[in-house]
């Protein structure tokens, strides 16, 4: 603080001296008193003190800056060093997530592409068990069709055969009934279709009493 004063006190002198030492100039022809304004001699070791401490503290204050301007200097260097690290290692970080993720990408793809594969691959084999099965049973149904032709052939030809033989059978039957009947006497065979009509009558009638 009384460095502060005195400094204070200094520039108050010395521009209180500059402006008189003006005016003294300027108007010393005009004012014949102007010399009893300069400054006391008396105060003339002060003023030096205060010179030599105002220079002093001038020294001072310009170390101290130079101080601070070094200080910065490193300061912004270092803090360059580190933004330039933190750029690289933010640019590494980012490229190994990059690589990171490529690696998972192509692992992804692969595994996908394998996926893909391993079902396309059943699908054909599923394709092929398809086609030899339809095969099998489009043989087997040619088959089968060719197996009834052959049976419905042999079915028709038995049938044929056993009407054949029926109606061998039946002309030899109605001849032998047409033999039989001749040898049948005359009244057995009257009292026969007696019966016979006898029996027609009886189903007529009990058809009507239903």
């Amino acid at each position: 603080k009384k460095l502060a004063m005195l400094s204070s006190k200094l520039s108050i002198a010395e521009s209180y001296n500059d402006g008189v030492e003006e005016d003294n100039d300027v108007s010393s022809d005009r004012d014949p008193f102007s010399h009893l304004l300069r400054f006391p001699e008396e105060y003339a070791p002060v003023l030096h003190e205060l010179e030599g401490v105002q220079d002093a503290r001038r020294r001072l204050d310009q170390d101290r800056i130079d101080k601070n301007i070094v200080y910065l200097d490193r300061l912004n260097q270092d803090l360059s060093v580190n933004i330039k690290e933190r750029i690289e290692s933010d640019m590494l970080i980012d490229k190994l997530l990059s690589t990171r993720l490529d690696i998972v990408q192509r692992q992804l793809v692969s595994q996908v592409e394998a996926g893909f594969k391993s079902l396309q691959d059943e699908l054909d084999e599923a394709k092929e068990r398809l086609r030899i099965a339809s095969e099998k049973l489009f043989q087997a149904e040619v088959d089968a069709e060719i197996q009834l032709k052959e049976l419905q052939n042999q079915i028709n030809h038995e049938c044929d055969r056993c009407q054949e033989g029926l109606l061998i059978v039946s002309q030899d039957r109605f001849k032998e009934d047409i033999n039989f009947r001749e040898t049948i006497p005359d009244q057995l065979l009257s009292t026969w279709r007696i019966l016979n009509d006898e029996k027609d009558v009886m189903q007529g009638i009990q058809e009507e009493s239903r």
